[in-house]
């Protein structure tokens, strides 16, 4: 038989949620669980932002766009590689390589976070928001 959990009791199986609005605009709704592992609905603003760069030295993040699109930026080799992910796409970050998500306006994308979860596991990367956050929408186009 069916029977719906509380909060309390979802937190006794090591699973609670995290939702915050941030200083971006972005919508966060999280479904996090006591390994690490967390979901992310993610709403973006009624106009583009950028996340914060950064990189993860053991786990891995998985990007699903629900709607709209969403731009993934990886560093490699002291490089921006650009990739353009449309509604329905995927891409995944990689362990030790810094990325950006840049959000259209009204996207919904989703976040799985999983993989090696052992450690508090985000490190902020300067140089590619160098690269990256002041770039408007019509000029990432230039990039993929």
């Amino acid at each position: 038989m069916l029977k719906k959990l509380t909060k309390k009791e979802s937190a006794e199986y090591g699973v609670t949620t995290n939702h915050e609005l941030m200083e971006s605009g972005e919508l966060r709704f999280r479904l996090v669980s006591g390994d690490g592992s967390s979901y992310a609905r993610i709403v973006s603003p009624n106009v583009g932002v950028w996340q914060n760069s950064h990189f993860h030295s053991t786990l891995t993040e998985t990007y699903i766009v629900q709607k709209g699109w969403i731009v993934f930026v990886e560093y490699i080799n002291a490089k921006a590689v650009f990739r353009k992910i449309n509604e329905g796409g995927t891409c995944s970050s990689h362990p030790g390589v810094p990325h950006n998500v840049y959000l259209t306006a009204n996207c919904v994308h989703h976040c799985v976070k999983h993989g090696d979860l052992t450690i508090s596991d985000w490190n902020a990367s300067q140089e590619l928001d160098r690269l990256t956050k002041h770039l408007l929408e019509n000029e990432i186009h230039y990039w993929f």
